[in-house]
């Protein structure tokens, strides 16, 4: 399967997403639908890593896209997905995504990371233990 530029694989369970910057409503649904397309296709249970900083300027539209595919990928997840570690080396990022997901909180256990390092703790931790053990 090709994924797309903005997406990774640390190993054969652990995935990466990097989003360097969002130019238009169409790049980023490509983006998304190579998400959905990559989470239906498991079979085994996974993790991600994702640097979503430029999401922080997202506008409301490409909100609104993430926030519609994440309810659509949500069974799946509560399924197969160990666990979610987003990168945001900032204290004001890491503060943002946090109060997102406390508002709608994930079907899988989610940490917010200072570092990728740290992020792939929290990744191989969760594979690691029960699906849905917040490690």
């Amino acid at each position: 399967m090709q994924l797309h530029p903005w997406l990774g694989q640390l190993d054969t369970q652990i995935y990466v997403a990097n989003i360097k910057h969002i130019d238009t409503d169409a790049q980023f649904a490509d983006f998304v639908a190579a998400v959905e397309q990559l989470t239906a296709a498991q079979k085994e249970p996974y993790a991600w890593i994702a640097n979503l900083g430029p999401l922080l300027n997202a506008s409301a539209t490409q909100r609104r896209m993430f926030a519609d595919a994440d309810k659509r990928m949500a069974p799946k997840d509560a399924q197969l997905c160990a666990g979610l570690a987003i990168f945001a080396p900032s204290p004001i990022a890491r503060g943002f995504v946090t109060a997102v997901y406390w508002l709608s909180p994930p079907a899988y256990p989610m940490r917010v990371v200072s570092s990728f390092d740290e992020g792939v703790e929290f990744a191989r931790a969760q594979l690691a233990g029960p699906i849905g053990a917040v490690g």
